[in-house]
């Protein structure tokens, strides 16, 4: 082949630099991988940042004390296990905490928290009765109708209730 423009002859395989005679500057390296990591507790296994880093700065992740993994993670649903990544066991209720040292999920609240959680939505009932049943109250201080003795009952057993 030939190079009509300088009519000279030209290699199809040749590089731009062969074909031209200029030196180009070689390619850039590719830039370092970017991966995602967690650092954690190495006793507990609780994770205590996530993020991505170039592979070559993973090692630079970790304070003193500290461990790190490759891999994704979020420190609400994941601990690790034994150098692994996994996920919580489910939570029973709003009110857990997950102990990362047991490895399990604990009960924060004091006995009376628990008590007064328990009651709670009895005690919301009480009150909507209470509410839903005022018009009798109304109508006897405005027309002297008796309340029937069944919801007087009612009402007195949902006061007790609302009340504790």
């Amino acid at each position: 082949m030939r190079d009509h423009a300088t009519d000279t002859p030209t290699d199809p395989g040749a590089s731009a630099e062969a074909v031209s005679g200029e030196v180009l500057p070689p390619d850039p390296p590719a830039p370092p991988r970017r991966v995602p990591f967690v650092v954690y507790q190495p006793e507990t296994g609780q994770i205590l940042r996530a993020g991505t880093c170039s592979e070559t700065d993973i090692d630079l992740q970790p304070n003193l004390g500290e461990a790190v993994l490759e891999g994704e993670a979020s420190d609400d649903t994941h601990y690790t296990l034994d150098d692994q990544i996994t996920e919580l066991p489910p939570s029973p209720g709003d009110w857990a905490e997950f102990d990362f040292a047991a490895r399990a999920w604990v009960d924060p609240r004091s006995p009376a928290e628990v008590e007064a959680e328990a009651r709670a939505p009895a005690i919301a009932q009480a009150r909507a009765y209470l509410t839903e049943t005022d018009w009798y109250v109304t109508r006897q201080a405005e027309t002297g109708t008796p309340i029937p003795d069944d919801i007087a009952a009612a009402r007195a057993k949902a006061r007790a209730v609302a009340s504790s």
